[in-house]
């Protein structure tokens, strides 16, 4: 069962964006690399982020936070009848919150001197914006600047001009910090 081997995944998640990177930076004809990380993503492109590895770390809704707010998230819940707690629309184990608490997921960001754009709607219900600026704003002492699509869906960019107007700046190389 793959919620036995939480702490190898999460581990591997790391690992593994380590080594795409080097794989993305070693192929003939990339003079930049970009990491986008989603949710835990975001938490993990933080964890790993460093000037030498990457040019640029966009954070879609980083759960960089999720370390100090997941026990509480998993008492707090509803239990399934595998002992898993049902929070957000996904369901969190105990060992999962053993293992995150393990992890600076700031770790990277923290003198990470490159652009950093994060992108967080209002109305996120798995993941808390303001927690998660307050920590990265303090972490990165940078300014905010704010595309409104939110509480729109992250499964689709249709529909959603201010989020394609926030990838076309990133793309044209403006130098947003945080959205």
């Amino acid at each position: 069962e793959w919620m036995a081997r939480v702490k190898e995944i999460v581990d591997w998640a790391i690992e593994d964006a380590k080594l795409i990177i080097e794989k993305a930076k070693g192929i003939e004809g990339i003079k930049k690399v970009y990491l986008l990380g989603f949710s835990l993503g975001g938490a993990i492109a933080s964890c790993i982020a460093s000037d030498e590895l990457i040019d640029r770390l966009i954070l879609w809704s980083p759960a960089g936070s999720m370390v100090e707010h997941a026990e509480l998230w998993y008492q707090r819940n509803p239990k399934l009848e595998n002992g898993n707690a049902f929070s957000g629309g996904f369901e969190l184990s105990y060992k999962f919150v053993e293992t995150i608490k393990q992890h600076d997921m700031f770790e990277g960001v923290k003198n990470f001197t490159k652009p950093v754009c994060i992108c967080h709607g209002e109305k996120d219900l798995a993941v808390d914006m303001v927690a998660e600026l307050r920590k990265l704003l303090v972490l990165k002492k940078v300014p905010i600047t704010k595309y409104a699509d939110s509480g729109k869906s992250c499964k689709s960019i249709e529909g959603r001009p201010a989020f394609k107007k926030m990838l076309s700046d990133i793309k044209n190389g403006l130098n947003i910090k945080n959205v």
